[in-house]
Formats: C-alpha cells, structure tokens, sequence
C-alpha cells in the first residue's frame, strides 16, 4: 500500500506549474524551490524510472510509473531553470557558527569525489569547508585548509585515529573563482587534488594495501568543521567568501569530468550522486545569503 504522505506530495507535484512560473518568474523563495524538490524525491520513489506498473493517485486515478516520472523530469528541468539564478552562490562575509549549510545521509563510500568552486580572499589557515560526521567519528572526511595553509583531506579510521594528506600548498585564496575537487579510494588510499582542471597534488593516505570503506548515514555540514554530529562549531574555523556548485559523488570522476566541470560554473546542472548543490541550498541554516554571480 503507498504511503500516504508520499501519495500527498506526489499528487501535488503533478499541479501548479504555470501559476509557479508566472508568480516566480524573476525568482523564487527558498522554501518553495526546496519543497518542490522535496515533492519530485517523493515521486522518484514511488516510481523508479523505467518503472512500467501503476499508482493510484486520488483525485487522478491510475498513473503509469513510467510516463509520470518522465513528466516530473522534465518539470524538474523548468523549476530548475527558473530557480536556479536565485541560488547561484552561498556568500559567507564573516567568520561566525551560525551560518552553514546541512544534509544528512550517505551510503557506504570507498571512493569519493568532492568538488566546489570557491572566490575568497580569506587567510587559508584553519577555513574548513567540507565535515563528513558520524556519532563515533567527528572528523570521518574533513576538507580544509591546514594551520600550513595547505588545503587538506582528512579521513578518520582505526579508533578515531586521522589521516590527513601533506601535499603542496594550494593557493585559493586569489579572489578569483577557483574549481577544487578531491578524490579518494580506499583500494590503496590514493588521494588527487585538483585545481580549475588540473592535478596540483596526489598521495596516499595509507601506508597499507588498503583502508576501510567510509562508514553511511553521517551527516554532512558546509563551511564548518562539525566536532558533533550537526555542531560544536568553532568560529574560527569557519570559511569565508563565495561558494558554489558542491558536489559529492561516491567514485572517482575521471579527469576529463573534472576539466569539464572546471571550465564553467553551472548551478543546478551538475549533481552529485551522493550529495548535490540544491541539497546544500535546502539545507541552508542561519542567514546565508544567496547570491547570483
């Protein structure tokens, strides 16, 4: 039997484009972006792609999985196109513990990609933007930019022991947009980091064959270093400027995905498999300031 607040959602989400798009033409509140967002999820698990069965919807009656999901898809693109210039960037102007973005959950990862765009004139030591945490791990995958002002990924295995990269420095702090993305895999614990489509660092985390899978269903925070699940934060450590695009992928995107994604920021057209820009945008949290650079 649906669920029936999945059969709510969904039956909502199948109405009101036109009024949607003629009340937000030149932008749209954050609240409704994400509950659209939130409705077409729903949809998407009720019925998978290519799915051929039925659902009976009230109100509608018998929908054919297939031909519906292939409509929100596509509605999915319009509400993207007509959003996606009010969510552009998150701007941070000054170090505090209020301001950050959240999203839960994660699969088991033994391999990851994390990339963002990044403007910011901020001194690098100690500005911390990406904190993957669990109840038994505070600092389970940590980016950020060490008291060395080398910018750094951390993971955290073994009893809470932590294994941090110790590549060149990596200067980001230009105030120019730059592109930044990190890959790891467990198999040998090889890291690369990359800069606006280049490789400007690589290494191993491990001085063993292998390291242990990242452990799912953490919780991930943007722009602080979560010492708990969700906060303890440290004003401090907190980054400043403007950010766009964070994406989290569990594979190794192959370098010419990372060149290709580094030539133009695209809000809302690339998504992560694991976590995506629009999920940081509706897990925004204190007074972000949206932007539209």
């Amino acid at each position: 039997m649906m669920n029936s607040g999945l059969t709510i959602v969904l039956l909502l989400s199948t109405f009101g484009l036109s009024a949607f798009s003629h009340s937000y033409s030149k932008c749209c509140p954050q609240s409704f972006f994400c509950e659209l967002r939130n409705k077409l999820k729903a949809a998407n698990q009720l019925c998978p792609q290519n799915k051929t069965t039925y659902v009976h919807l009230s109100h509608i009656g018998e929908k054919n999985c297939k031909s519906l999901t292939e409509e929100l898809h596509n509605k999915q693109d319009v509400y993207r196109s007509l959003c996606g210039k009010c969510f552009t960037t998150m701007i941070f102007s000054e170090k505090n513990t209020v301001d950050y973005a959240r999203s839960d959950g994660a699969p088991e990862m033994n391999k990851f990609t994390m990339c963002l765009w990044v403007k910011t004139k901020q001194d690098p030591t100690n500005a911390h933007y990406i904190s993957y945490a669990l109840e038994d791990a505070d600092n389970q995958i940590l980016l950020y930019v060490s008291p060395e002002s080398k910018l750094a990924l951390c993971i955290e295995h073994d009893s809470k022991k932590r294994t941090c990269s110790s590549g060149d420095k990596i200067a980001i702090n230009d105030g120019n947009w730059n592109h930044i993305c990190v890959t790891w895999q467990s198999s040998d614990g090889g890291y690369s980091f990359h800069k606006n489509g280049a490789i400007v660092a690589r290494g191993t985390l491990s001085k063993w064959a292998e390291m242990p899978a990242i452990p799912g269903d953490g919780t991930w925070v943007f722009r602080q270093d979560q010492d708990k699940v969700g906060g303890k934060f440290d004003a401090d450590q907190s980054a400043t400027g403007e950010f766009t695009e964070v994406n989290i992928w569990n594979e190794t995107l192959r370098q010419p995905k990372i060149m290709d994604m580094s030539k133009s920021f695209k809000p809302l057209k690339t998504d992560g498999n694991v976590k995506s820009w629009a999920d940081f945008i509706c897990g925004a949290r204190g007074n972000v300031i949206f932007g539209n650079d």
